[in-house]
């Protein structure tokens, strides 16, 4: 539902209308809100109507109420970048600089634990030493890192 580049809905009508009510027995969560969101936005207004049914279903579902902030969303999408465009880094250095930024600190903390490419690793390592936020380090002592990975942190830290 979410491959196009202009983050539209594909597929017909009646397959997006589909889609958008397929989400009333979905988690509250970003992807839900996000479905919405798309189906709101759609140019036919019976795939509108039925991101609004969505939501007042939701709605009657009394769900936990979701804690979306911009760390959130930053969060969120910080991993939708390609490589060569070092978005994901430049995220990453914001965040380490602005650690008093509610949910930074975690955020950061799990982009460490994510499955990334090596190369990407070491400048995430690189950055937080750069920064002098080796505490972020002790997420990384208890969880299993690649061979290659924990070597780039042994390299790293030996400087």
């Amino acid at each position: 539902m979410y491959d196009r580049s202009d983050g539209l809905m594909r597929g017909s009508r009646k397959e997006r209308t589909q889609e958008v009510f397929s989400l009333q027995e979905s988690d509250w969560d970003f992807d839900t809100l996000f479905g919405i969101i798309q189906g709101l936005l759609d140019h036919a207004d019976n795939v509108r109507l039925a991101s609004m049914e969505t939501l007042l279903k939701i709605a009657r579902q009394q769900k936990i109420p979701m804690s979306l902030t911009p760390v959130s969303v930053i969060e969120y999408f910080m991993f939708s970048f390609t490589a060569s465009s070092k978005a994901t880094q430049r995220i990453i250095k914001f965040l380490v600089e602005n650690t008093d930024i509610p949910g930074a600190n975690e955020a950061i903390e799990r982009a460490l634990l994510e499955d990334v490419r090596n190369e990407d690793f070491e400048n995430f390592i690189n950055i937080i030493i750069e920064a002098k936020k080796l505490k972020f380090f002790k997420t990384l002592e208890d969880n299993k890192l690649s061979k290659t990975k924990a070597k780039i942190l042994k390299k790293a830290l030996n400087l």
